[in-house]
């Protein structure tokens, strides 16, 4: 990591802390969505520059699989949609050495990855009478909509 990117690095981290402490003070729930949603976009795009219109198509991959499929198949159509992405990803990644970035676009997008895989679970468990305790307290009953799946 470069001298540029560390002081990106620990910038968006004091502006994160700044930016986020403003959140508990808005009072609205939506604008206060639409502030969380501007404000994870403008850190994101710090430190992954234009890295970050990647994870967009991977966050949208498992709502757009609980829209078309039913709850008993969704998470696997999510799960392999997003690790074949996330291979690709990679791959196109490793052969063009992205050291300059303050945060490898491929440790983001594992992490979307790992949302998306959370969330498809919970939402199949939401629709599912055979679950544990544990289960049921992290189930999503019903989908969301959009811009909560977006910030969630």
């Amino acid at each position: 990591m470069n001298t540029l990117s560390e002081a990106l690095y620990i910038s968006s981290y004091i502006i994160g802390l700044v930016l986020c402490s403003v959140m508990p003070s808005i009072q609205n729930v939506n604008y206060r969505k639409i502030y969380a949603f501007v404000t994870g976009f403008y850190l994101q795009s710090m430190m992954l520059g234009t890295g970050v219109f990647l994870i967009f198509p991977f966050s949208f991959i498992g709502y757009i699989s609980t829209l078309l499929f039913p709850r008993n198949i969704q998470h696997i159509v999510t799960i392999t949609c997003t690790m074949i992405g996330l291979v690709l990803v990679h791959q196109y990644y490793e052969l063009r050495d992205d050291s300059d970035y303050v945060f490898g676009i491929r440790e983001v997008i594992m992490n979307c990855f790992t949302k998306q895989m959370v969330f498809a679970f919970n939402f199949k468990d939401g629709g599912s009478k055979n679950t544990t305790k544990r289960e049921k307290e992290y189930a999503v009953k019903k989908r969301p909509v959009l811009i909560n799946y977006i910030l969630y």
